[in-house]
């Protein structure tokens, strides 16, 4: 699906091809944002309780990653095209940032010409840094578009699950049979959604999907699934994406076990008005089976997600197209002034 460039592994070699070779970049999506401040409450108190950081190669600490590309002042000679989609910091706590990595968002980002953000803390962090000087617009997950832009192969996935829900999140063999019994006795099979690193047997489950599963693959068991509870933010993207009713479990929560506010879960859920299908580990122990099910099969939450699927999809191409339009531009004063 993609033509890759040479492999390229220092930073500067990353400017050098991307100037002599392309009319611009735009990075995306996801956690490339991420900074790290060594000092800040939260690192501090983990390492306390000798929690390890998660993301590492992300939490940058004294540099740039070269998803900020920060190229200095060469790019406006280039009239070189810098756009962000749906990137976001991860919850990086900004107000702790050292001084001079400061000083590099604020120079880097002055230098794109469209910043669109996955989450409403990373369009805060750069709208600080910049001291509101940079435009941030808020852009949800590129998934939400795949649809408009991908014909999904007809001999991908498992076959019908119109009658399944997939469960890929391990609360324990008691609430696990009880969820297969009670979804039974509705008229749905339960099968287990593999993830390859988190892999749990789920003996009690009517089968599973086999591994290895294609990242289409992966979509479309959860495009045509009857349900689906279960982690992952690309899996409740998924989901949504195909009017698939969906549970999803954050396996990240605050320091006080409570939800994250700052996880993109939590944020989509809330977004799209469906909070009351968001769960922790720990929150869905306490909820039965039944309860889990009646939240999966909620017509009016299902009419949110739908409503704000299709509202997130039109936002994904929005800004895609604006990117083309700043390319265009860009390419169209170049031309002018050779």
């Amino acid at each position: 699906y993609y033509d890759l460039s040479p492999l390229l592994t220092k930073p500067e070699e990353i400017e050098s091809f991307c100037l002599e070779n392309l009319d611009g970049v735009i990075v995306g999506s996801d956690a490339i944002f991420r900074l790290a401040a060594k000092y800040s409450p939260r690192r501090m108190a983990k390492r306390i309780l000798r929690r390890d950081q998660q993301y590492a190669s992300f939490s940058n600490l004294e540099t740039l990653s070269p998803f900020w590309l920060n190229w200095e002042s060469k790019t406006k000679d280039t009239s070189f095209m810098k756009t962000s989609f749906a990137a976001s910091s991860r919850s990086t706590p900004f107000y702790f940032l050292k001084p001079k990595l400061m000083f590099d968002v604020r120079t880097a980002i002055s230098d794109f010409d469209l910043v669109t953000v996955r989450d409403k803390w990373t369009q805060r962090m750069i709208q600080w840094l910049s001291f509101g000087k940079c435009a941030v617009e808020i852009c949800h997950d590129p998934v939400f578009g795949l649809n408009s832009a991908l014909d999904l192969p007809s001999d991908i996935g498992v076959g019908d699950l119109s009658k399944t829900i997939l469960v890929s999140v391990d609360v324990g063999p008691t609430w696990r049979a009880e969820f297969k019994k009670v979804a039974n006795d509705r008229g749905y099979q339960v099968k287990l959604l593999p993830s390859a690193e988190d892999y749990f047997p789920y003996p009690e489950a009517d089968g599973e999907v086999s591994l290895p599963m294609s990242p289409l693959d992966w979509y479309s068991n959860l495009a045509n699934a009857a349900g689906y509870v279960g982690f992952r933010f690309h899996a409740l993207v998924s989901c949504m994406s195909n009017q698939t009713p969906v549970v999803t479990v954050d396996t990240g929560q605050s320091l006080l076990k409570g939800a994250d506010r700052k996880s993109p879960c939590y944020f989509t859920c809330q977004e799209a008005n469906i909070l009351s299908r968001y769960f922790t580990k720990r929150k869905i122990r306490n909820h039965s089976p039944s309860d889990v099910l009646n939240l999966l099969f909620d017509q009016s939450l299902q009419q949110n997600a739908d409503s704000f699927s299709a509202k997130a999809s039109d936002q994904v191409n929005s800004a895609i197209d604006r990117s083309l339009e700043a390319l265009e531009k860009k390419k169209s004063l170049r031309a002018k002034t050779l």
